[in-house]
This record gives structure tokens, C-alpha cells and sequence, in this order.
């Protein structure tokens, strides 16, 4: 509303000073020069009501599902993963990869998928730090967001016999968090331990 009226009133000044115009006594490039001017600083004023909009949005709303805060830098996330993530050349690309097409299409408008990535092999290899650095570079609020979900075997599901329950509550999950936002991560940490659970939760979506 804040912006919409300022909008509104800076309209009202332009039409003001166009009707003015012919006895203000300024010759017609004099006048063309200060419109230009004048429309600049129209410009700017609306940009930076449009700002302060968003920064109250904010405060108020805080984390949304959008470009704002949904930030998918590629660019950034490719040069840290190469120069950052030592001998896991085949896991960068794979991620690299995932990532550019989710965030091709996220710019674009077109895909309302989540992103996945199954994480597996043994400690010390660089799970933890890739998905660190996956975050970062997915979300303004990085490890913060309450887009990121991070699921391990041991934390979430402990007991192997329960996979049945464990898969019903995760399909719960997942598409309870896509309904608030398409746009969420998914990692699944030391997915080898859990690809039964994964295979019973997951199909029934696909």
C-alpha cells in the first residue's frame, strides 16, 4: 500500500509540473532536460520505496519463496566446489550439474521441483562440507533457511525395523514442505544406509 501511494503522489506531481509548464518561461530543451531529470529522480524514489516494501515484508513475513531470498548462485557455488572440495572432482560435477538446471529453470519460472542429493560414503570424504557449501549458495539464509532439510540414518532413523513407518512419515514430510514452498532442498546423508526406507518413501511420489 505504501508503495502504491507513493507512486500514486509522485504521478500526481509530473502531471502538476506538466501543466505548468507553459508559463514557467523555460525554452523546450531546458524543459525536455529537466523531464528527463525529473523521471530519473521519479525512478529512484520508487525503487527505493519498492525497497523499503520488501525490507518491512521482511521483518514481518521473514523467509518467502522467492528470488529474494531463493538466491541459486551457480556461479559462486562452481568456483568454491572446485577450488574448495579436494579429490571429489566426480561429486562437484554431479552437483554442479543438478544445481545449474535447477536454478535454469528456477530463474525462468518453469520448474516447480524441489532439489534432491543422495550423500554416501565414508566419514571424512567431504559429505558434510559440499552440502555446506550446496546451502550457501542455494539460500540467502544459507544452513538458517527452513527450506533446507538434511536427513540422516542415525539421527531420523534409527531403528531399521521401523522402515516402513519411517517411509509413511517421510512422504508426509516431504510433500507437506513442497505445499509451502517447491523450491526445498533435500539431503540425504549416508543414503546407502538407507536406501529401502528411500525406495519405499520416494516411489509412491514419483
Amino acid at each position: 500500500m505504501a508503495k502504491i501511494n507513493v507512486l500514486f503522489l509522485l504521478s500526481l506531481l509530473l502531471v502538476e509540473l506538466a501543466v505548468v509548464q507553459p508559463s514557467t518561461g523555460l525554452s523546450m530543451k531546458d524543459w525536455d532536460r529537466w523531464t528527463i531529470k525529473a523521471k530519473f529522480t521519479f525512478q529512484k524514489v520508487v525503487e527505493a520505496a519498492g525497497n523499503a516494501v520488501d525490507k518491512v515484508k521482511d521483518v514481518t513475513l521473514g523467509e518467502r519463496c522467492n528470488k529474494r531470498w531463493i538466491i541459486a548462485n551457480v556461479t559462486g557455488l562452481r568456483k568454491t566446489l572446485q577450488t574448495s572440495l579436494c579429490g571429489q572432482h566426480i561429486a562437484a560435477q554431479r552437483i554442479i550439474s543438478s544445481f545449474q538446471s535447477f536454478e535454469r529453470d528456477f530463474k525462468n519460472g518453469r520448474s516447480k521441483q524441489p532439489l534432491g542429493f543422495l550423500f554416501y560414503g565414508g566419514h571424512g570424504n567431504g559429505k558434510t562440507y559440499a552440502a555446506q557449501i550446496l546451502i550457501e549458495h542455494l539460500y540467502r539464509k544459507g544452513e538458517r533457511s527452513r527450506f533446507v532439510h538434511v536427513f540422516s540414518p542415525v539421527k531420523d532413523f534409527p531403528d531399521r525395523t521401523m522402515d516402513f513407518i519411517y517411509a509413511n512419515r517421510l512422504r508426509q514430510k516431504l510433500l507437506h514442505y513442497v505445499s509451502i514452498c517447491p523450491h526445498q532442498l533435500f539431503i540425504f546423508d549416508d543414503f546407502h544406509q538407507m536406501a529401502n526406507l528411500m525406495d519405499l518413501a520416494i516411489k509412491p511420489l514419483l
